[in-house]
């Protein structure tokens, strides 16, 4: 797959899963749709905010900084820190609904997303 390929894949792909989004919004109703609703919910917004900051981030990556590593690399990393961005707006979202939102909950959180980042720009595979 070629970059502009992804770019095209990735950019419908978000605006695929922001229309997924808007109708869940529109049409269901969060009362009456129980745990599924919730999750078709969840699971939507995590797609598509993760698409459009990994698209955010590449374009950061490429065009504004022009880092001079590996598309793949630039890609690899801008998907990767999108979608951890996503889980932690997910999981905070989670815990208000929950009413366990706090400044503890959250700085453990952001915590452990930013020790994964660091494992994984830190992580050489052997061989």
């Amino acid at each position: 797959m070629t970059f502009r390929q992804y770019i095209l894949a990735m950019g419908l792909g978000t605006v695929i899963a922001w229309a997924a989004f808007l109708l869940i919004v529109a049409l269901v109703d969060p009362l009456s749709a129980g745990t599924l609703g919730l999750i078709f919910f969840y699971v939507a917004l995590a797609v598509a905010t993760s698409g459009t900051l990994a698209l955010i981030g590449l374009f950061v990556r490429t065009v504004v900084v022009r880092t001079q590593d590996v598309l793949s690399k630039q890609v690899t990393h801008s998907f990767r820190e999108g979608f951890l961005v996503a889980l932690l707006l997910v999981a905070a979202l989670v815990l208000q609904s929950r009413g366990m939102l706090s400044v503890l909950n959250t700085t453990l959180l952001l915590a452990v997303l930013v020790l994964t980042e660091f494992f994984f720009l830190s992580y050489r595979p052997r061989g």
